[in-house]
């Protein structure tokens, strides 16, 4: 063969893939066109009816992933599988040109058809998107990263496709497990805050899988012919199919024996109509039980109407500043959020405003037409396509709007947004040496304003020093500094209970703080503090944990341990122990840990070495897939059984015990193989 073929014979390779792979490439583009088109267009009428925000983008492009994996599974198999065994096969590989060559040939070909299917119906659609007036959105082109980081997912579908088309395996479900390697490069791309990492996991995948796809077809589908790397490659796609497996198979085990439903019954803290704290028991929705913070019966809470009555016309105004989603590369939140106008018919509306973290602006679109209204900044409305001056970006509570009339919040100034006036006010600056960290506004209804007025609509604001809690022209009911240090607080709710005496203010504060005796270790805390009218703490009370504790006893720990191998189980304590959230098992239940798990290994360990003696394994081999099948339990031992290949057993003629047929001499007594005997039909002359 030809180590460096003529450019004119790889060509012919590429036509002759394309020209036989074209129908597949055709059938994927027109299925994909139109999951994409009855998708998007229910999206989009719904979009231009004001009745769902632009997460439901989610669902437009849902079928991007599955479209893209099905194409590259496709593409990959139909490359493999009509050709790889047999005189096809031979026909194929007895060419002038090495298989090497052969195998690029096929992959830029299938990569070409896989654009050709998955990529460019999706271009079309988000150029679609992007023109002017299309739709009542600001459109950014970082909307498409979602899509381009499931078309990379698929072409690691794709090379999964080419590999389990060229292996050659006992069973046809272990000649599958490459596919199980892009559903694990998938959720992982989905998981992660930044573009550049979903993008490195994609990439990483191609370059694995496509090693062993490689490493598998110049090998003829064998895997003991192999290089140490397309070994290793083929090794890790096995290895990633059967790691998918293993969590569904542990999803089934510990839904079948443990009950990890939320359980219907849970207990939590109120601040009570007449300005007490109180813990309460809650039975699908129903308040059963109503104790004081130590747990002790109250009295005046036995019935049920005084129960149903605990916290009437008790206000509250809670932290809303969550930046998870909105740091994550997948949301339409790290472009634009959608902010909620205070009339209660708003989806009904004929105009959809969007905060633009690119502009620092709020823009406005007609839902019908999608034509820009307008935008506004922190000096009002400005009509048509004008640039008001920004606001001092970025935003800081990305989802903190919800509220009617709620507040906008920079580190320097928060702002009171009211979008059926179109009109802002800059309501609180902050201290020089000061940031804003949380503000929030209470929900109400109509009875409330009408009884309280002015008191029910007022505004919790907490910067990085102090709590304040004003009404809306700027009347401070409370501005004390943070009875909790700052770095130790991560949500704080204020409470006011408006029928109380005095109408107190409480203040909630949770987070995690240091626990004393594990350096590095955190606990989390629940405090709150009653404030009167005069801003002093007249009560101060450590809430205990009351959220969900697993019932762990030996039944839970037992099938907990058999769900993981000891690798995993490592991996974890030293995981936790470095970031400092390490806590231990009672002695008892930490030996039926270890027991189990150190069991499983060694059993596993010593069923591979059992099944690599009966099958000639060097020595090397056996401390290999010993150690393997060690760290990594019985999927270790599922992935040694899939991806070696296993010759046949013939019992020795001469000492009676099964030896591989792929040896010169038996194993156990080294006495050769016999010739077979003289028949006739030998072609060539022995003696």
């Amino acid at each position: 063969m030809l180590s460096s073929p003529p450019v004119g014979i790889f060509k012919a390779v590429l036509w002759k893939e394309l020209r036989e792979n074209l129908k597949w490439a055709v059938a994927g583009f027109i299925a994909m066109s139109a999951g994409l088109a009855y998708k998007f267009s229910f999206f989009v009428q719904q979009l231009r009816g004001g009745n769902t925000s632009y997460e439901g983008y989610a669902g437009a492009f849902e079928v991007t992933i599955l479209g893209a994996a099905l194409i590259g599974l496709s593409l990959g198999l139909a490359q493999t599988v009509f050709e790889n065994r047999g005189d096809k096969w031979g026909f194929l590989a007895h060419r002038p040109l090495s298989r090497s060559t052969l195998f690029w040939g096929k992959a830029v070909a299938g990569t070409a058809l896989y654009v050709a299917a998955a990529v460019i119906p999706v271009a079309l659609a988000l150029l679609w998107m992007s023109g002017p007036a299309r739709l009542p959105i600001p459109f950014d082109w970082r909307l498409a990263l979602p899509n381009v980081a499931d078309l990379l997912c698929g072409l690691v579908f794709y090379f999964a496709g080419f590999l389990t088309g060229m292996r050659e395996a006992r069973w046809y479900a272990s000649r599958a497990l490459g596919i199980g390697a892009p559903f694990v490069c998938f959720f992982m791309e989905s998981d992660f805050a930044r573009f550049w990492q979903a993008a490195a996991v994609c990439l990483a995948g191609v370059l694995v899988v496509g090693t062993a796809a490689w490493s598998t077809f110049v090998a003829g589908g064998q895997y003991r012919v192999q290089s140490r790397i397309g070994r290793a490659a083929v090794g890790i796609s096995m290895g990633l199919g059967v790691a998918a497996i293993a969590v569904l198979a542990i999803g089934a085990l510990m839904g079948f024996f443990l009950d990890l439903s939320f359980p219907s019954r849970s207990t939590q803290y109120a601040v009570t109509t007449d300005g007490a704290v109180v813990k309460t028991v809650t039975n699908n929705d129903e308040i059963i039980e109503v104790t004081d913070v130590a747990g002790r019966p109250l009295d005046q809470y036995r019935s049920v109407p005084s129960r149903s009555a605990l916290s009437v016309d008790v206000l509250s105004a809670e932290s809303t500043s969550f930046r998870m989603p909105f740091d994550n590369y997948r949301s339409s939140r790290k472009v634009f959020t959608r902010l909620t106008p205070s009339r209660p018919d708003y989806f009904r509306g004929t105009v959809s405003w969007y905060y633009v973290h690119r502009l620092n602006l709020i823009e406005g679109y007609e839902n019908e037409s999608g034509r820009l209204v307008g935008r506004m900044g922190p000096d009002g409305f400005a009509p048509g396509n004008a640039l008001p001056r920004a606001f001092e970006g970025p935003l800081r509570n990305p989802e903190g709007y919800g509220q009617p009339q709620a507040l906008l919040m920079f580190e320097k100034a928060a702002y009171r947004l009211d979008l059926d006036q179109r009109e802002v006010a800059k309501v609180f600056v902050p201290a020089s040496d000061e940031v804003l960290r949380e503000v929030s506004v209470p929900g109400y209804d109509g009875a409330t304003l009408a009884t309280y007025g002015e008191m029910a609509r007022f505004e919790l604001i907490a910067t990085s020093k102090r709590a304040v809690i004003q009404l809306r022209d700027g009347t401070k009911l409370l501005d004390v500094p943070h009875p909790v240090e700052a770095k130790e607080w991560s949500e704080i709710t204020a409470y006011r209970p408006m029928r109380a005496p005095g109408m107190p203010t409480f203040l909630r504060y949770s987070g995690y703080r240091s626990f004393e005796p594990t350096p590095g270790r955190r606990v989390p805390f629940d405090q709150i503090f009653r404030f009167n009218g005069e801003g002093s703490i007249t009560q101060n009370l450590y809430l205990p944990f009351v959220g969900f504790r697993a019932n762990t006893g030996a039944r839970e720990i037992v099938i907990l341990s058999l769900t993981a191998p000891v690798g995993a189980h490592v991996l974890v304590e030293v995981v936790a122990r470095i970031r400092g959230y390490y806590e231990a098992l009672p002695g008892t239940l930490m030996a039926i840990r270890w027991t189990v798990v150190l069991f499983i290994a060694f059993a596993s360990a010593a069923a591979a070495l059992s099944v690599g003696a009966k099958y000639n394994f060097s020595r090397n081999q056996l401390l290999t897939w010993g150690a393997i099948t060690f760290v990594l339990g019985p999927g270790g031992l599922l992935i040694m059984l899939a991806v070696l290949d296993w010759p046949a057993l013939e019992a020795c003629p001469v000492c009676g015990r099964k030896r591989v047929v792929t040896a010169e001499h038996c194993e156990h007594c080294q006495a050769p193989f016999a010739a077979p005997p003289m028949d006739g039909t030998e072609i060539y002359d022995l003696n």
